[in-house]
């Protein structure tokens, strides 16, 4: 489209009201509205900054973080970021759409901050200045409303100084999303609860009531067409939850429910406290010897074979920071993570098993971990289920209703509980029949905590009597 020239200070742009620009974020399939009131240095010189740490953003879609250094113009030291491509598209007033191929959000952990980039680059939509640091792009009351889609586009609207949506914004329903950007109370009349809304904490704890309430379910999991069918294995406990929420496990590293992250842990008894391990994520590596070479090579040169099945070998046990295994002779580091300052030092940081020879048997790069960690657990919840095997061997769950609702995160909280051996890797992989077909296998690497010590992985932690 050719380029245009006002597409926010048209006379259409200054008298359209906000419910109106809403309905252009609807047709777009937009489903949650954010915005935030510029400041004097959010322009396109200066990048808009969006919050302190990925996890304030888990809103925006995040994938394939790339890691990159260079030297700081201002201070002449060397800059670590971490960037990630964002499908982004601006809309006027009009309805008309101007992609904008460049934008970036950027995360900065030496400050630490993250930024939108590149959002004009390669664009034809017409700012007349307002995002132009030498013009208008200083100016006080300026809005930019950001809404997201199912399938990770984001769309971008300025409301300028003098606008009706400028003078609205500011009484429109909402809640703060971070510390500089907000989400609008806006549900555009969709069937059902598709996505996250203002409301997830009060949905999430009344869903979660109603299965207390419930007693024992028998085990179950969830299909793709949505109908569930009966569990009976050890772990039915996460998918009969999840069943019952209409969550079909997918292995994605998005949040369950409404923008939580559902965690159910079995224990024997109802307590106030816990002593339990939770898994809280199970990613695979990316790098090391582990991702260039088959898990039967693997196995055999750092795993064991197993004393309990003939013809299985193992790779297993609670890998602490620091400390060599006993059996898998591998210690678990971390490069790039600097102990005093609790702050990344390099770009290509690493969470690795090192072998006695320095070799990377294997490796999680910062990114991977970054992406994973600050998505997924931006907000988590953790229902503690008994367990009950009935007559016919089926098994049935009882949730708890004493929870703990965690909130607020960052991936530097995530690396000290790593150095401070509050967070430790608990790998449980397998191969069987390893002398003839090599199978079944399993991979399944944990990162686990104790109860106890969420309180070191999130910056406010509420135990909740539902």
């Amino acid at each position: 489209m050719a380029k245009q020239n006002n597409s926010y200070d048209s006379d259409k742009a200054l008298n359209a009201n906000l419910e109106q620009v809403l309905d252009l974020f609807q047709v777009n399939g937009v489903e949650r509205i954010f915005f935030k009131e510029l400041a004097p240095n959010d322009n396109s010189k200066n990048q808009i900054y969006l919050g302190g740490h990925l996890n304030e953003i888990n809103w925006l879609p995040k994938g394939n973080l790339v890691a990159t250094t260079s030297n700081s113009k201002k201070t002449g030291r060397v800059e670590i970021k971490y960037t990630n491509n964002l499908d982004f598209t601006w809309i006027d007033a009009e309805g008309a759409a101007f992609t904008a191929p460049r934008t970036k959000l950027i995360y900065y952990p030496q400050y630490p901050e993250v930024r939108l980039s590149g959002f004009l680059q390669g664009s034809d939509v017409g700012m007349e200045g307002w995002m132009d640091p030498y013009k208008r792009g200083r100016s006080l009351h300026r809005f930019l409303i950001i809404g997201v889609n199912r399938i990770g586009r984001a769309f971008g609207y300025l409301a300028i100084p003098g606008s009706r949506i400028s003078a609205e914004i500011i009484s429109y329903p909402q809640q703060e999303a971070s510390g500089t950007v907000s989400q609008l109370l806006h549900h555009f009349n969709i069937g059902g609860i598709t996505a996250p809304t203002l409301q997830s904490k009060s949905i999430l704890l009344a869903e979660l009531k109603r299965i207390h309430l419930m007693g024992f379910i028998r085990g179950k999991k969830l299909q793709s067409d949505l109908t569930s069918k009966p569990y009976s294995a050890a772990n039915g406990g996460g998918f009969t939850l999840e069943a019952e929420l209409g969550i079909v496990p997918n292995g994605s590293a998005k949040p369950d429910y409404l923008g939580w992250e559902i965690k159910q842990f079995g224990v024997p008894k109802w307590r106030n406290t816990y002593s339990k391990a939770i898994t809280l994520l199970t990613p695979e590596p990316n790098l090391g010897e582990y991702k260039d070479h088959s898990l039967e090579w693997f196995l055999r040169k750092y795993g064991y074979s197993s004393t309990t099945k003939p013809d299985r070998w193992d790779f297993n046990g609670t890998h602490r920071f620091q400390t060599k295994h006993s059996k898998t002779n591998l210690t678990l580091d971390i490069d790039g993570f600097d102990l005093t300052t609790r702050k990344i030092t390099k770009a290509d940081g690493k969470l690795s098993f090192i072998a006695p020879n320095g070799a990377e048997a294997a490796t999680w790069s910062f990114p991977k971990l970054m992406e994973h960690w600050t998505t997924k657990h931006s907000k988590a919840v953790y229902i503690p289920s008994i367990k009950q095997r009935q007559l016919q061997g089926d098994l049935s769950y009882h949730y708890g209703n004493q929870i703990r609702i965690c909130e607020g995160t960052s991936f530097e909280l995530f690396l000290s509980a790593f150095a401070d051996n509050l967070l430790y890797l608990d790998p449980a992989i397998k191969l069987e029949n390893m002398s003839t077909t090599k199978t079944p296998k399993k991979k399944r690497n944990q990162f686990r905590a104790k109860w106890a010590h969420l309180v070191d992985l999130y910056q406010n932690v509420n135990d909740l009597t539902i």
